[in-house]
């Protein structure tokens, strides 16, 4: 190729990355969710806790250093890993899996009362598998229950997303009934 022919793939290359851009376009794990939460505090098993804690921090939420000190608990239930043969080929020999990855959380007040009901985030693939490359299928399977975490993490955050406006109703009708107690004492007086 000429140089003058190089020369016109740079506007067609920048032409194209406005239009991807234009469309809504992002790379894989590009996309921040920002969340206004409440102070949480995080509980549940030590790796996915880590995580969990981690993508909330990156998204500007406050973590507190215990229950007490936090407005809301996020309590990390279970995680599972799931793999099923979907198909076998004429020698009976497995040649795709689906795996299924879900989380499951709940989300109370300090007192102990449901902000989000028990609710799991689920996902599923299909995994290709080949008898004569086990090793590398293995570290496949990995990456991908890997990646299904991450996804699985990003929707419990938009989850999350819901609890400022419950907290928010609720300091309201929590201000409400005292401004009626005060109403209330000031009129028995």
């Amino acid at each position: 190729m000429s140089l003058p022919n190089r020369a016109h793939l740079l506007p067609v290359a920048c032409c194209l990355l406005l239009i991807l851009q234009g469309c809504g376009f992002h790379l894989r794990g590009s996309q921040s969710i920002d969340l206004t939460l409440p102070i949480l505090f995080v509980t549940g098993s030590s790796e996915l806790q880590r995580e969990v804690e981690r993508a909330l921090k990156g998204s500007g939420a406050t973590l507190a250093a215990s229950d007490a000190e936090a407005e809301a608990v996020l309590r990390l239930l279970d995680e599972s890993r799931d793999r099923r043969v979907l198909s076998v080929n004429s020698s009976g020999k497995v040649s795709e899996y689906a795996l299924r990855y879900s989380i499951r959380f709940t989300v109370t007040d300090r007192a102990g009362g449901a902000l989000l009901v028990p609710q799991e985030v689920s996902l599923t693939r299909d995994f290709v598998f080949d008898q004569e490359a086990v090793l590398a299928k293995g570290d496949e399977e990995a990456r991908l229950f890997e990646t299904m975490r991450r996804e699985a993490i990003q929707s419990l955050l938009r989850r999350l997303q819901q609890l400022n406006t419950l907290t928010q109703k609720n300091r309201d009708q929590e201000s409400r009934d005292e401004a009626q107690t005060g109403t209330a004492e000031a009129a028995s007086e």
